[in-house]
């Protein structure tokens, strides 16, 4: 069904902001640590990058499929109209 490939397209667009937040927010950091960026010193967005970086490293640890992952897959193989 389209309703389901909708679902679908919008999980992974969430699971492409959530990876394109940890990735551009070290190079942010790093870069802002040369260029001497105040913003990037900001607590609660290292924190929160933390913690984002912190659930990936465990779920590769305890060898878990990333739950976005699952969840797009599922919507992905729900029954088409015929």
């Amino acid at each position: 069904m389209l309703f389901y490939r909708i679902l679908a397209d919008l999980v992974l667009v969430i699971h492409l902001a959530y990876a394109g937040f940890i990735v551009l927010g070290m190079a942010a950091i790093l870069l802002g640590i040369v260029l001497k960026w105040q913003w990037v010193r900001n607590f609660w967005f290292r924190l929160i990058h933390l913690i984002m970086i912190a659930i990936v490293v465990e779920e590769s640890i305890l060898g878990v499929i990333c739950p976005l992952t699952d969840w797009e897959d599922q919507l992905r193989e729900r029954p088409r109209n015929r």
